[in-house]
């Protein structure tokens, strides 16, 4: 009788740790996906660039064409934007690496997030989005519409599966940023969490389109 009642608790107990686990994950997840949007959201509007405004014919800037540039970014900049997050979150299909852009992650975090082959889905609406602009499920079907729906949306993330520490204050994750079928560009990231929020402290392109 005593056997099967230590064996019951020592059930119980484990399967509280892997509840436990399982929430830390979930809830880390999406406070790293809503930091992200919040960070690549700076990724739609591009800096400011030091050419004139259409129909100028002065060779040279003048006061003029510089005020007209930073008010029209500036006015990109206050622009309700529409962003789309899809839901799958894919698998790793290979291995990957900081090397010669950053000695800090751990090796073994690299590893565990090598090994996270199955793609798996998060809850978009569970993702915050600050400010006025407008957050959205990616759809398939807009694939199949002009622009593959491009012009529904102002930019387009789509996340890797996350690797965490054990303590759940390092990541690693990937993540695509499209502004068009063939204008996006893919990084790795590595994060850690300072005073409660999760930073960037690494970063290694992957790819540009």
């Amino acid at each position: 009788m005593k056997a099967t009642s230590y064996l019951i608790l020592v059930v119980i107990f484990f399967s509280c740790q892997k509840e436990k686990i399982r929430n830390y994950e979930e809830e880390n997840t999406y406070q790293i996906v809503t930091s992200l949007l919040d960070e690549y959201k700076s990724y739609i509007v591009l800096p400011p660039m030091l050419t004139r405004p259409p129909g100028a014919k002065n060779q040279k800037l003048t006061i003029q064409d510089s005020l007209w540039i930073y008010k029209y970014h500036y006015n990109q900049l206050i622009n309700k934007k529409t962003i789309a997050v899809n839901k799958n979150i894919f698998g790793v299909e290979k291995n990957y690496s900081f090397r010669g852009k950053c000695s800090i992650v751990d090796d073994k975090l690299l590893e565990k997030f090598n090994s996270l082959k199955e793609n798996k889905k998060i809850d978009v609406s569970k993702v915050t989005i600050y400010g006025k602009d407008t957050l959205i499920q990616y759809k398939e079907e807009f694939k199949k519409l002009p622009w593959s729906g491009f012009n529904k949306m102002d930019l387009l993330l789509n996340f890797s599966r996350i690797a965490f520490n054990k303590e759940y204050n390092k990541a690693i994750i990937i993540v695509g940023a499209s502004k068009g079928r063939l204008n996006g560009v893919s990084t790795l990231l590595y994060l850690e969490k300072v005073n409660y929020v999760w930073q960037i402290k690494c970063q290694k392109g992957l790819s540009i389109s």
